[in-house]
C-alpha cells in the first residue's frame, strides 16, 4: 500500500467516524504526524478525497472536512435516493439465491435484541454493500458507493431515536422482502423510501423544519 493510499484511508476514516467533523480543518502536518508519513501523500491524499465529496480545498485555508448546507444535503439525499431505489429495482430481477440469503442474514442480525447501534450502522453498510452485489452494476455500485461516502459524514444515524432504528430496521427487511419477491417497483420504492426518510434528520432541512411545524 502506497503512503499515498494509507494516507486517504486513514483519513477517510476519521472523517466516517466523526474523528473530523464537518467543517473541521485538516491540516497537513497534524495528520502526517499521526500517520508516521510526510507532508507530500497527505497533500494528495486530501486532493483524492476532495474528488470523492468528503474534503473540500479552501484557497488560504487549506483542506477542510465538506460542510453541506442543508439545500446541498437534501438534493444529495434525493440523488442517493434515485440511485439506490435503481440498485434495488436491478437486484429484484438479477439477485440469485445466494445474495437474498446475504441480505436476510443483515437484516435478521440487526434484528437481534443484543444489536447496538454500533452493530446497526455496521451491518448498514454490509446491506448496502449487498445490495449492491445483488443489482450486478459495476458502474451504479461505484456511483451508490461515492454518494455514500459524502452522505455519511453528517452522521444522522446520531440523530435515530430507538424508535427510529425499529423503524429503519422494518424498512430494511421489506426492501429484501421486495427483493425476494421479484418485484422491482416494489423495491425500488422501498429502498427510496429508506433513503429520504433520514432527510427529517438533518438540522434545518425542509423535511425537518415542516416536521416541527407540525409538532
Amino acid at each position: 500500500m502506497s503512503a499515498r493510499t494509507r494516507a486517504a484511508e486513514a483519513i477517510r476514516f476519521g472523517i466516517l467516524t466523526g474523528k473530523y467533523p464537518p467543517g473541521s480543518r485538516l491540516g497537513e502536518d497534524i495528520i502526517a504526524e499521526e500517520i508516521g508519513t510526510s507532508r507530500t501523500p497527505v497533500r494528495e491524499a486530501l486532493h483524492s478525497l476532495s474528488v470523492e465529496g468528503l474534503v473540500t480545498l479552501v484557497p488560504h485555508r487549506g483542506a477542510v472536512v465538506t460542510d453541506w448546507g442543508p439545500e446541498e444535503y437534501d438534493d444529495l439525499l434525493r440523488i442517493r435516493a434515485m440511485v439506490e431505489g435503481a440498485a434495488a429495482r436491478f437486484a429484484a430481477t438479477r439477485a440469485d439465491a445466494a445474495d437474498i440469503a446475504e441480505l436476510t442474514r443483515i437484516v435478521d442480525e440487526m434484528s437481534r435484541p443484543d444489536c447496538t447501534r454500533e452493530d446497526t450502522i455496521r451491518l448498514g453498510g454490509e446491506f448496502n454493500t449487498a445490495l449492491q452485489t445483488a443489482a450486478r452494476s459495476p458502474r451504479l455500485a461505484s456511483i451508490a458507493e461515492h454518494l455514500g461516502k459524502a452522505t455519511w459524514i453528517v452522521h444522522l444515524f446520531d440523530r435515530y431515536s430507538d424508535d427510529d432504528i425499529h423503524y429503519s430496521v422494518l424498512q430494511h427487511r421489506e426492501i429484501v422482502e421486495a427483493v425476494r419477491a421479484r418485484d422491482p417497483e416494489w423495491a425500488e420504492a422501498a429502498r427510496s423510501s429508506n433513503i429520504l426518510r433520514s432527510r427529517r434528520f438533518y438540522p434545518g432541512s425542509p423535511v425537518s423544519e415542516a416536521d416541527d411545524t407540525r409538532g
